[in-house]
């Protein structure tokens, strides 16, 4: 080993661009040093000498090579030296070596004035030549970047890396399992091309003062120190992996062992462990955030786990200065010190003090500990002095004298020993779990070895797991990696492999990559194992760049089951993706190759830069032998792969600056992810047909192109799929899937966080920060936010890293300009009410610090119209209906328009004059905005210019072109009246779906009695039948019964208030926090004890953020949220009609409603709070203007959902599909927002009665509140159709409650017999039904008037439902679009499910039928053929389907299926269908099985049956999660319908008292129970959350959150929180103990608050329409 101790140091330099001469080879121990960084910056490669070697050479430019002493090309290489940037380094002398070199050496040092006069004459031409190039490109320095980014280190096609520069003295002995001495190695490196930048010191600095050295030698943290000492450069990582016998060892064991660096540990069972060399090339700022020159004698690394056995450094470049000191000798010993310098400045200092001290100073080369050989026996050994651990997480390396000064360049090599993690922590290097799944062991392994493979997991700093490293994002370097394993196995890492070599150990092989472009550390991957793969290479960006990409797993998984399924469209989707991003952003990735590899046991999936991993569960599709895809599958593959492969561009070539602003790489992929998987979806379908046709044999069947990006519109399906995403049977939606839906249940929560924030929950940093861009795309335009992204990966975050703030920085100009930039088109633009740039950035930023959802509550405010005078010709009689809901037949087009040609409506208007009546009152608004005035209308990015307004229109014509309907009014010109208090706006060109129209048609119309044809939704050219005539939304019902009137008879007062004016010329805003629940104060939780009253006088709950109205002044704004809020209001549907769209931007905080114009107006029964681009971070409450208003904006809206017609039949036949879609959208819109205000803590603190029809809240901005309240209880006949009596509506003093209206609109719209309406409106409608039974689950119980509400809401609800369900599986829901044939089979199931489950027969019937033959079910259909039997009230009925299995037996079977499962999705399917058992002994079969698969899982002993005496199989803790989960809200439904049916039964006895006997819920029950001697507690939840109190907690608020009815229960509650149960405070700190108290009370609170609010309202409702027989058609199974 003498050899490698006495090898001479490196000559670092630029521009040597000739091949190695190296004979090969590499050392077995001093491996991977890395190359030494120039100008261009080095990458790091592993060592290929033979042996010993005297000199490397540093990659300056392009790479690096290294010469071997046999190379005579020392001259060239001292003048490349000496023209380098990093500063004069002189070779270490070794005592004994002649040679070459030494010779060199010896003619330097007695020539060395010749040289210096050299260099300082080359410096001064140099100088001159180069001032006058320089201020000649001054004026260039900003020039927009070249369209392509830098050359990587590694560019296509690839070539080998540069070489190394020496290692660091190397330990004595070899890393086993493999002693590997000197063996043949891989070829010399190529050249290559110029590399990004990387990391080079500044300019030097005066060194700092000798007490800052060792400050960090005390440091004691799990982070890095704030100021960076030093910056990673390189990395060169030697890994020996264990024998493939130990990865099985790995994949069983449960428990580790990991200890501190540098310290000892023990355990029963110790996993196999891995060795390791890891060579860090670093730097030494010149320069710290302070502004001088910081040098340490300690280094902080994170490291965790990690036994380091020796350390060595070598100093590769000195930055020294005058009065610093730096000795060696022969024997590596050298005294530290302190030096500055770099560059060119380092240079003429360096000369200078070689000039003036007449000697040259020697670089260092030294073991630091554990060196184990004779010369270095007195080195101490890598104990605690040397390697002291900061924390579990990171180690400090005292360096003793030595010193790491400003300007230098060392490397850091460690040799140490790690272990391997179980697949049950998936950190670091971890073993997967084996997969039997398709048949079992291979050759190279046994069945129980089967597919297991060794991979890493590095995101979320568990790098340093693996190595020693800077484990944070904003420490980018390039890494060369080798890894040796056993000959019968492959490796894969971020890279294509490099050179493989037989190791000296016999079976083994060592494998080198190629090396990386510069990355983060947590973006590396390395994988092992029996693999096997599919490979395709594709080209891209029009044929100019190609890609391998390649579809790994274990050789035990089958990825050609058939030819559609598995490894076949795994890799069509992910070749699908690759083209799609390439063509987003313009840039092929600066990688070889990409290889995707699924991981079994994996929980989620992973990014890794060039090695992506995946869980089975969703990146596998089930093959067509295996029954086949459903459309979930191909959803969740297509997703999966979108988002990862998004961040191959977002989060690894441009990489969040810290863990704070890791939404910067998670909000993009979450964004863009869903234009990509509707990309990719459309081109899956392309390809199925084109396989049809070719396997038909057609002539000329093309293969589909693989997709790009299209600019304009997004694809239909992208849409659907951001906002909303349900998986079947309960399962609970991924952190992004879904997320502009998920993001806004995350901000109900009153403890929410905030996006930017290390800490910040997943379903924020994902979903949240995907809802904010998406919001900024309905800004700049979806073209807008793609620039953006483009200019993000470009100098200088390209190989760098960003934060969320430059980001908005470049999409803010963006919006403005998209908005109409300086204005125009008459000086109105969406700019002027935003502000300039830098006040939209400012606006933007505070969507991501700012916590929580507002709630905008939105009214007319028009004033009303004047009295017209008298008609000349009056019409003689009334019309025989006034206004009637629907309007009759919509206008038919006329030949030539009526009115001249329309300018577009997004173009700017100028101000209109004030309005005749008293003006609005001023709003406040923001410092750049302008002072209030008439909103202008907003400009899309697609629309056309401005142009000027119309010549006058001539009057319209007296009669209309085509004859009216027998039953209009006859027509007649309108009579006159005074303008609007706005100036007519422009006009509009047609669309594809009507003619021209703008107010005076409109009003033209109205009079008319055909009603606006400018609305949200297209209505009905007749009313539905059999709904009788009622109020329409623009004339409404008062909310009482009318006096009698000698009119002519109808359902209608004969003299109702003014009708409000047509169109909405002025709105009223107010806005405050939406808090889904309060929090119960922290200062008053279990103040009286655990026997304390928590029922009787609880206290105010809080909303933090939101206003109060506790203090005696008023409302409290101390606290006030505040949000950037432009609001749009569109006053039609996408296509659908030539509405205008405007914005407005409340005030910050908005403690009064706030009035603005609108201009120009909008039609008054259909102005919405969204635009088809734009869904703003608002929820949006329709109510009145004022506690006297008759009618909330909401009836309008919900009255046109349900008679849509868009799309649907002849009478709408030129309606598109686009315009279906807009409609759709608009419609969810409405009803998600109308839900989320109705179920939230708002909605719990009113007070309400059973007739109120306008409510106001008291716990809320009492002044906003009042002016625009919530919409909760509806005047009852407001909405059409929601009973079926008008005698009941117009007699009846009950009011409607606005939830039941919501439902009834989603469940009878005709949009929902399509397939996007039954996706996107019936689904999150069954959402909130479950909710609502579970909030009415004990009504029967609470008295005599409740008794029957329960059985009433089931007659209801399924009137409504099973009609909807009969249309699914009939398959008469429309679905002539990819987009609705592929939403319809994303939502069949779950609709036909939740209609069996309630007890419609006709659903029940049809899913029982499929599992009477449950082999033979599509995959679509499965979930309801599994969950049907167990859960309909009854099961099966066995005469209508005589092979459907019952209750018992499917419970059984399905059950056998899940413990048997080798496939883990099977596993999750069956156990979440086994949640669905309607009856309590089913459930608690499931209970027991839950635990015992828990415990089996914690302790390999236990026995493998449940206490039960079910077959048990080791269970996950997430998994068991999810499963509780979904048995709370299958209880809690067992609770509602036992109690519907004691109420029928009592009906039909004629017992209308309570029932007595209750059903409970048992998981709820279980949950409240108090620890005792003689009662384990909640032993459930505390299986499940493995002990963890944090965990407990956790689940008991979810259990609460969907099952706490009474104030018993509320009571045991409190009982179990504050009395010391064992499970819920164990060991938290009382501040936790306390805020976990604070949500979970409070939350059971507001549930019993709703209850008390909306119980009486609700019953009342459903007995009066249960009495008229509204109900009759319900199916009652």
């Amino acid at each position: 080993m003498a050899i490698f101790a006495r090898r001479k140091v490196i000559y670092p330099y630029v521009n040597t661009l000739r091949p190695s001469a190296s004979a090969g080879g590499y050392e077995p121990v001093g491996w991977g040093a890395a190359s030494a960084s120039g100008a261009a910056g080095g990458a790091a490669s592993p060592s290929g000498g033979g042996g010993g070697y005297e000199a490397v050479s540093g990659g300056g430019g392009p790479g690096g090579d290294w010469y071997d002493t046999t190379a005579e090309k020392y001259v060239e290489m001292d003048e490349t030296r000496l023209l380098a940037t990093n500063g004069v380094s002189t070779a270490y002398k070794g005592g004994g070596h002649g040679g070459p070199m030494q010779r060199l050496s010896d003619c330097l040092a007695a020539r060395w004035k010749i040289v210096l006069l050299a260099w300082l004459a080359m410096a001064v031409v140099g100088i001159v030549i180069a001032l006058p190039v320089s201020l000649t490109t001054v004026g260039s320095v900003r020039s927009p970047p070249p369209p392509a980014p830098p050359l990587p280190p590694s560019p296509l096609p690839p070539s080998p890396p540069p070489s190394p520069l020496p290692p660091s003295p190397p330990p004595p002995e070899p890393l086993p399992p493999s002693p590997t001495p000197p063996s043949p190695g891989p070829p010399s490196p190529l050249p290559l091309a110029p590399a990004p930048p990387s990391p080079s010191p500044p300019a030097p600095s005066p060194p700092p003062p000798p007490a800052s050295l060792r400050d960090l030698c005390t440091y004691n943290s799990s982070t890095l120190p704030p100021v960076r000492r030093v910056v990673p450069l390189s990395y060169a990582l030697r890994l020996s992996l264990p024998n493939y016998d130990a990865f099985t060892a790995a994949a069983a064991t449960t428990t580790t062992t990991t200890t501190a660096a540098g310290g000892g540990g023990g355990g029963a069972s110790p996993p196999p462990s891995f060795n390791a060399v890891a060579s860090l090339l670093v730097s030494v700022p010149s320069t710290s955030t302070s502004g001088t020159g910081t040098g340490t004698s300690c280094l902080v690394l994170n490291a965790a786990g990690l036994s380091i056995n020796r350390v060595d450094v070598a100093q590769l470049i000195s930055g020294v200065s005058a009065g610093s000191s730096s000795a060696g000798s022969g024997d590596g010993s050298s005294s530290g010190g302190s030096g500055t310098g770099s560059g060119s400045g380092g240079r003429r200092r360096g000369l200078q003090q070689q000039q003036q001290q007449q000697s040259v100073p020697q670089l260092v080369a030294r073991c630091v500990c554990g060196c184990g050989d004779a010369a270095a026996a007195a080195s101490p050994v890598c104990s605690g002095s040397t390697i002291r651990a900061a924390s579990d997480q990171s180690i400090v390396l005292d360096l003793a004298d030595l010193v790491l000064g400003p300007g230098d360049t060392w490397n850091i090599t460690l040799t140490y020993t790690g272990s391997v993690m179980p697949s049950s922590k998936g950190v670091g290097l971890f073993a997967s779990d084996p997969w039997v799944a398709d048949g079992g062991a291979t050759s190279t392994s046994t069945s129980s070895q089967a597919g297991v493979l060794l991979t890493t997991q590095f995101e979320g700093s568990y790098a340093r797991h693996l190595l020693p490293c800077f484990d944070e994002p904003s420490y980018k370097a390039t890494f060369n990696v080798s890894v040796e394993l056993p000959s019968n196995l492959t490796a894969l890492s971020s890279m294509p492999p490099l050179s493989e070599t037989a190791a000296a150990t016999p079976d083994r092989k060592l494998i080198t990559f190629q090396t990386t472009p510069l990355m983060p550390v947590y973006a590396l991957a390395i994988a092992a194992g029996d693999l096997r793969n599919r490979t395709s290479n594709i080209a891209v960006l029009n044929g100019t760049s190609n890609m391998t990409v390649s579809v790994w797993g274990p050789a035990s998984l089958d990825l050609d089951l058939d030819l559609a399924g598995r490894g076949a469209t795994s890799l069509a989707i992910a070749q699908a993706a690759y083209s799609y991003y390439s063509s987003y952003t313009g840039l092929a990735l600066p990688l070889p190759k990409l290889d995707l590899l699924v991981v079994p046991g994996k929980a989620y999936a992973m990014e890794n830069w060039g090695l992506l991993t995946f869980d089975t569960d969703r990146f596998l599709v089930p093959s067509s032998s295996r029954g086949g895809a459903s459309a979930r599958d191909l959803f969740q593959a297509a997703d999966v792969v979108c988002h990862e492969m998004a961040h191959q561009w977002f989060g690894n070539w441009v990489t969040c600056q810290d863990w704070d602003n890791l939404a910067l790489n998670e909000g993009v992929a979450s964004y863009i992810e869903y234009d990509c998987v509707a990309a990719v979806l459309q081109y899956l379908q392309d390809l199925e047909s084109y396989s049809v046709a070719a396997a038909g044999g057609a002539a000329g069947a093309v293969p589909p192109a693989l997709p790009t990006y299209s600019p304009g519109p997004a694809l239909p399906l992208a849409e659907p799929l951001r906002r909303l995403v349900l998986p079947p049977l309960g399962a609970p939606p991924g952190t992004h899937e879904g997320v502009v839906g998920r993001a806004r249940w995350a901000d109900e929560d009153p403890r929410v966080g905030v996006p930017l924030a290390a800490s910040a929950a997943g379903v924020l940093v994902y979903s949240k920060a995907a809802s904010i861009l998406d919001a900024a795309a309905g800004l700049a335009g979806r073209d807008g936010i793609r620039a953006a992204l483009q200019e993000l990966l470009k100098a200088p975050y390209l190989y760098g890293t960003a934060t969320m703030q430059n980001l908005v920085d470049l999409i803010a100009p963006r919006i403005v300009a998209a908005q109409g930039g300086g204005g125009g088109g008459g000086g109105g633009s969406s700019s002027a009410v935003l502000g300039d740039a830098a006040a939209v950035a400012a606006g933007l930023m505070s969507w991501f610090t700012t916590p929580g959802l507002a709630l905008v509550s939105a009214a007319d405010a028009t004033p009303p119209a004047p009295p017209p005078p008298p008609s000349p010709a009056p019409s003689p009689s009334p019309p025989p209906s006034p206004t009637p809901p629907s309007p009759t037949p919509l206008f038919p087009p006329s030949p030539t328009p009526l009115m001249p040609p329309l300018v577009p409506a997004f173009a700017g208007a100028s101000s209109p004059p004030a309005p005749p009546s008293p003006g609005p009152p001023s709003s406040p608004n923001p410092p750049s905005t302008p002072p209030p005035s008439p909103a202008p209308s907003v400009p899309p990015p697609s629309a056309p210019p401005p142009s000027a307004p119309p010549p006058s229109a001539p009057p319209p014509s007296a009669s209309p072109p085509s004859p009216p309907p027998p039953d209009a009014p006859p027509p007649s010109p309108p009579p006159p009246s005074p303008p609007p208090p706005n100036v007519p706006p422009p006009t509009t060109p047609a669309d594809s779906s009507g003619g021209n129209t703008n107010r005076r048609l409109r009003r033209l119309m109205s009079t008319a009695g055909l009603g606006s044809t400018r609305r949200i939704l297209q209505t009905d050219p007749s009313p539905p039948s059999p709904e009788p005539p009622s109020p329409s939304p623009p004339s409404p019902a008062p909310p009482s019964p009318a006096p009698p009137s000698p009119g002519p008879p109808s359902p209608m007062p004969p003299a109702p208030p003014p009708p409000p004016p047509v169109e909405t010329s002025v709105l009223q805003l107010s806005h405050q926090r939406l808090c889904g629940w309060g929090l119960w104060p922290e200062a008053d939780v279990c103040s009286s004890g655990s026997t304390g009253n928590f029922t009787a006088r609880p206290p105010a709950l809080q909303c933090p953020g939101a206003p109060s109205a506790t203090t005696t002044a008023g409302p409290s704004s101390a606290n006030l949220s505040s949000w950037w809020l432009p609001v749009a209001v569109s006053g039609a549907a996408g296509s659908g009609g030539s509405g205008s769209q405007l914005l407005l931007l409340p005030p910050n905080t908005s403690a009064t409603a706030v009035k603005f114009p609108l201009s120009p107006s909008q039609p008054s029964d259909s102005w919405v709070l969204r635009r088809p681009d734009f869904t703003g971070l608002y929820v949006s409450s329709y109510g009145a203007p004022s506690a006297t208003a008759a009618v909330p904006h909401l009836t309008s809206l919900l009255s046109s959902i349900k008679s849509s017609t868009y799309g649907l039949g002849a009478a709408a036949a030129a309606a598109t599909a686009a315009a279906r879609l807009s409609a759709v959208q608009d419609a969810q819109a409405v009803l998600q927002d109308a839900l989320l205000a109705a179920f939230s803590l708002q909605a719990a603190t009113a007070k309400v009665t059973a007739t109120t029809t306008n409510t106001t809240t008291t716990s809320g901005d009492a002044a906003g509140a009042a002016a625009a309240a919530l919409p909760l209880l509806l005047p009852r006949g407001s909405v059409p159709g929601v009973t079926s009596s008008a005698a009941v509506d117009n007699n009846s003093s009950e009011a409607l409650p606005a939830v039941l209206a919501a439902i009834d609109a989603a469940l009878t719209s005709p949009l929902s017999k399509t397939g996007a309406g039954l996706y996107a409106l019936v689904q999150p409608t069954l959402m909130a039904l479950e909710h609502l039974q579970g909030l009415l689950a004990t009504a029967n119980k609470n008295s005599a008037a409740t008794a029957t509400c329960n059985s009433d809401l089931r007659r209801w609800v399924l009137s409504r439902l099973g009609p909807l369900a009969a249309a699914v599986y009939s398959g008469t829901i429309k679905a002539d679009t990819l987009t609705d044939r592929f939403l319809l089979r994303l939502a069949q199931s779950n609709v036909v499910t939740e209609a069996a489950l309630l007890g419609d027969a006709g659903a029940r019937d049809f899913a029982c039928n499929l599992a009477a033959n449950i082999s033979a079910v599509s995959a679509d259909w499965l979930p309801a053929a599994l969950a049907v039997p167990l859960g309909a009230p009854g099961g099966c009925n066995v005469t209508a389907t005589p092979f459907a299995p019952s209750p018992d037996a499917a419970f059984g079977a399905t059950l056998t299926a899940a413990i048997g499962a080798t496939d883990p999705e099977v596993l999750t399917t069956r156990l979440l269908a086994l949640s669905y058992a309607s009856t309590a002994p089913l459930r608690s079969r499931l209970v027991a099985v839950l635990q015992a698969g828990l415990l089996l899982a914690a302790n390999s002993s236990a026995g493998n049956v449940s206490s039960l005496g079910d077959a048990v199989r080791p269970l996950s803790a997430p998994l068991a999660r999810e499963i509780l989960g979904r048995l709370v809200g299958t209880a809690q439904r067992d609770v509602f319908l036992q109690g519907a049916a004691a109420a029928s039964a009592g009906a039909n006895t004629q017992q209308q008292q309570p029932q007595q006997q209750q059903a409970v819920n048992e998981i709820l029950t279980e949950a409240l129970a108090a620890d005792s001697a003689a009662n384990a507690g909640p032993a459930l939840i505390s299986a499940i959350a493995g002990n963890d109190p944090t965990q407990a907690l956790s689940l008991l608020e979810g259990t609460v959150g969907r099952s706490l009815t009474t104030r018993d229960q509320m009571s045991s509650l409190g009982g179990a929180l504050c009395g010391g149960s064992a499970t819920y405070t164990g060991s938290l700190t009382p501040a936790d103990l306390a805020i976990s108290r604070s949500r979970i009370l409070g939350r059971a609170q507001s549930r019993l608050q709703w209850i008390d609010n909306f119980l009486g309202p609700f019953c009342d409702f459903l007995k009066s329409d249960t009495a008229a027989g509204s109900s009759s058609s319900s199916s009652s199974g």
